[in-house]
């Protein structure tokens, strides 16, 4: 009896955690979203050195969402305006920080959410925030008259994936990267080692594949203090 019994555990613990890492992989395949973007909609007013040379701008995707943004203006901007393409928790207003610094350097800068933050309609997905970027960069060069050879497409962490599809649609001036993946799979590989990620990621983020067909100059930052993103893919990008 005792033997009969051992026996069973010995087939019904196996399966009971194959089972359950079957439904563990089929929930993240479905669900990705939810861990991938954390878009918030809480909004931190314009700091108040920054508002007077401020402007809120909306435009429509192809797809008819509306993305809101915020155009901090100069006049005669020292080296161009930057396209800021943010990461993936928050909203753009808890990026003035990161605005102010590349404003006092000189720069010109156009921050906005992606869909589903801050005050931009829909829900974010891979394609929606190339879309969305495209949108942007269409509002600049037409709407605002202003040369692609004078925007600067800047990517910080997943917005470095966003950045580099549009450099390599477009040709900006140039293309900065912080804190950026080589690819989004390349990351959930080095959290989660013992998943199929390959296999299991829809959202992909290729950045270091589209970097080989990108003819304008890239600048890399990365802080080897990264716990997210590892300052080994970093130096791959470079």
């Amino acid at each position: 009896m005792k033997v009969s019994f051992g026996k069973k555990l010995l087939v019904e613990i196996p399966l009971a955690l194959l089972i359950g890492y079957f439904l563990f992989v089929t929930v993240l395949y479905f669900f990705q979203e939810r861990l991938v973007y954390f878009p918030t909609r809480d909004w931190v007013p314009l700091p108040p050195d920054l508002r007077k040379y401020a402007q809120e701008f909306t435009v429509t995707t192809s797809d008819g969402e509306t993305i809101h943004g915020v155009l901090v203006r100069r006049k005669k901007p020292r080296w161009g305006t930057i396209l800021f393409c943010h990461g993936n928790a928050g909203n753009l207003s808890h990026r003035w920080g990161w605005v102010r610094l590349y404003w006092q350097l000189g720069f010109q800068v156009a921050i906005f959410d992606y869909r589903g933050y801050g005050k931009s309609s829909g829900t974010p997905t891979e394609e929606g925030t190339y879309r969305d970027g495209e949108a942007v960069w269409l509002y600049l060069t037409k709407g605002e008259q202003i040369s692609p050879s004078e925007i600067v497409i800047l990517g910080r962490s997943l917005g470095g994936g966003v950045a580099s599809y549009l450099a390599e649609k477009y040709q900006p001036k140039a293309l900065f990267l912080d804190s950026t993946f080589t690819s989004l799979v390349d990351v959930a590989f080095y959290h989660y080692p013992f998943l199929p990620v390959h296999w299991l990621c829809r959202i992909r983020y290729p950045t270091k594949e589209r970097l080989r067909r990108i003819a304008v100059p890239i600048l890399v930052i990365h802080s080897q203090d990264d716990e997210i993103v590892p300052y080994s893919q970093g130096k791959k990008l470079y």
